[in-house]
């Protein structure tokens, strides 16, 4: 029996997730902008982590423009893994590390 149909479709319905989880971490990075916010050691942790991430899905990223303050970098790294999760194949432990991390930036865990 091939299970591979069963994968295929585990990791479709992970992307939409991780998607949706992206798009409330960047909310929240805008509200945390507005009130002009820090990131705390989590996230500044956090944003090695997701760049690490960002190289898994995309081995060739360019993560050398990534100079600047550590929101500026949170804002353009969730905007990249938004881009790359809709478009490269990707990978359940993956997918299933960035939503957790993505649910904490949606918390507010990140900033202080």
């Amino acid at each position: 029996m091939d299970t591979s149909i069963f994968k295929q479709d585990a990791l479709a319905k992970k992307k939409v997730s991780v998607l949706a989880d992206t798009t409330l971490a960047l909310s929240t990075f805008v509200q945390a902008q507005r009130v002009g916010a820090r990131l705390n050691e989590r996230g500044l942790a956090g944003i090695l982590r997701l760049a690490e991430l960002q190289s898994q899905l995309v081995p060739d990223w360019d993560k050398d423009h990534f100079d600047g303050k550590a929101l500026f970098i949170l804002c353009s790294l969730l905007t990249e893994l938004m881009l790359n999760v809709s478009s490269v194949p990707g990978d359940l432990a993956v997918y299933g590390e960035l939503e957790s991390m993505l649910e904490e930036i949606a918390d507010g865990e990140w900033f202080e």
